[in-house]
């Protein structure tokens, strides 16, 4: 029996180079990343509740993604320029209203939270604490999806 071992010599520069196979490689991750966010990313299907909210899909409309390279390391980053992306993966939990000094606010009216009236709601109303908003970590789905097809991501979970 005979064994052989052949090795090839490959200039890092060759690969790392922009348009190279590995710039080609991480930019078509970085836009699977992006397509899976924008696909999992929540999309408000309500009406908007007061005057001043962002429109229905406000959130999809803000996500984006950098690709950076510093040598030969490349960063991918999906971003939201939207303020209240990190509630939306986290969540909020119970929202309590506080009063002067961090106390509970007042029962009554001009105290706690006031809720509009909003067709299909009921009239307006005043509240002590609402039940906040469950966390939808849409960006750690869409993680393990572009994960699932590049075994170099394997292992790494956002969950």
């Amino acid at each position: 029996m005979h064994l052989e071992l052949i090795a090839t010599e490959v200039h890092d520069e060759i690969l790392f180079v922009p348009g190279g196979e590995i710039s080609r490689w991480v930019y078509g991750v970085a836009s699977e990343l992006h397509f899976y966010t924008l696909n999992e990313a929540p999309l408000n299907k309500r009406p908007n509740k007061t005057s001043n909210s962002p429109p229905p899909g406000h959130l999809i409309s803000m996500l984006d993604n950098d690709v950076t390279q510093i040598g030969k390391v490349f960063t991918i980053v999906e971003h939201s320029r939207a303020h209240y992306s990190r509630y939306v993966i986290e969540g909020t939990g119970t929202i309590y209203a506080r009063g002067e000094g961090g106390r509970f606010a007042a029962a009554g009216e001009g105290g706690g939270m006031y809720l509009p009236a909003n067709p299909g709601y009921g009239r307006g109303r005043w509240r002590q604490r609402v039940r906040g908003q469950s966390a939808n970590n849409f960006l750690g789905r869409a993680y393990d999806l572009t994960a699932r097809t590049h075994p170099a991501l394997k292992g790494i979970s956002m969950e």
